[in-house]
């Protein structure tokens, strides 16, 4: 479960999930960003990811709420996100997993970027560079495990990996 809490309202309430992160996010047309909370979480059926806006902008259609299913390999059933990092520059969200996998979806759409293992041991820490947007992840070997977006590459690899 994760615990989200609001100083304005002064409420918190409880939500299902394993890892959650939060970014600014200006949709076309607006001027004031929204807040768009993203949020994965494993249930007995399938890992979700949702992302419910926590603060509205002042784009003419408001964030849509998502709830994506995300596909893991036959070998990492047991597999569950263990962080979420957001960059805001690239509007890419990066969900880490215990079993090493990354996987990158597109901040409004939820859509599918990119996923791959990138290490074979648990990865019990993270966080987010703010020099190159990327994440810094460490396994329980104490392998340092950078990953950053190639801004050479970014457009041509999204274009025809996921057709749009």
């Amino acid at each position: 479960r994760v615990q989200l809490n609001s100083v304005g309202k002064q409420v918190s309430q409880c939500v299902r999930g394993h890892a959650a992160g939060c970014a600014k996010y200006v949709a076309p047309a607006a001027t004031k960003p929204s807040l768009p909370l993203v949020l994965a979480g494993r249930t007995a059926a399938a890992i979700r990811l949702l992302g419910p806006e926590v603060s509205k902008g002042d784009a003419p259609t408001p964030f849509a709420k998502r709830a994506n299913d995300i596909f893991f390999p036959p070998e990492a059933v047991a597999d569950f996100p263990v962080s979420m990092q957001i960059s805001e520059k690239y509007e890419v969200v990066y969900m880490i997993t215990k079993m090493g996998y990354v996987h990158m979806f597109d901040l409004s759409t939820g859509t599918l970027i990119y996923r791959n293992r990138i290490s074979g041991e648990t990865i019990f820490v993270t966080c987010f560079q703010d020099a190159n947007e990327g994440v810094m992840m460490v396994n329980r070997k104490g392998q340092v495990l950078p990953l950053s977006i190639d801004e050479t590459n970014i457009v041509p690899y999204t274009s025809t990996t996921t057709n749009n």
